[in-house]
């Protein structure tokens, strides 16, 4: 058995010491499901939206991500929200100067670094998800998995 610190280095990214600091809900919202919606719901008119925010703090050394997943239903004709659920995790930062910079309402934190912390917050809103709509219908189509540097990117193009 192997037994991890509560601190764990990030080795492939110059050794950043980082751990979970707290997960927090920030919102959840799951609206009725009509009949039709539900005669209709399968894997294939089901998407996911995602928003993300990132929150560093450089004087408590800590980063945030907040993460907003949507399920939507769209049938062509029908596009309709399911749920909304917010999430956001904080990582404390030991190296936080080095591995991150705020400046001019940007964030600039290494793909690798970020990539980790965002795979985190995806699998811990994945969870939090499945725990949320159990016995519920939109318990059968958990997250899907999802490529972090995918969602990077696009938070880069948005920029």
């Amino acid at each position: 058995m192997h037994c991890f610190s509560m601190m764990e280095k990030i080795k492939e990214n110059k050794g950043i010491n980082v751990k979970i600091e707290r997960i927090r809900e920030l919102s959840f919202q799951c609206n009725e499901l009509t009949e039709v919606i539900l005669n209709k719901l399968n894997e294939k008119n089901i998407s996911f939206g995602f928003g993300i925010k990132l929150n560093p703090n450089q004087n408590t050394k800590e980063f945030g991500i907040a993460l907003l997943v949507k399920y939507v239903f769209n049938d062509g004709d029908l596009v309709e929200d399911l749920c909304g659920y917010e999430i956001e995790c904080v990582f404390k930062v030991i190296e936080f100067d080095e591995a991150i910079k705020i400046g001019d309402n940007k964030v600039n934190i290494e793909d690798g670094i970020l990539s980790n912390l965002l795979s985190i917050t995806i699998g811990s809103i994945r969870g939090m998800l499945a725990i949320k709509t159990a016995g519920n219908v939109l318990n059968k189509y958990p997250l899907p998995l999802i490529d972090p540097m995918n969602l990077i990117k696009q938070l880069k193009t948005k920029d």
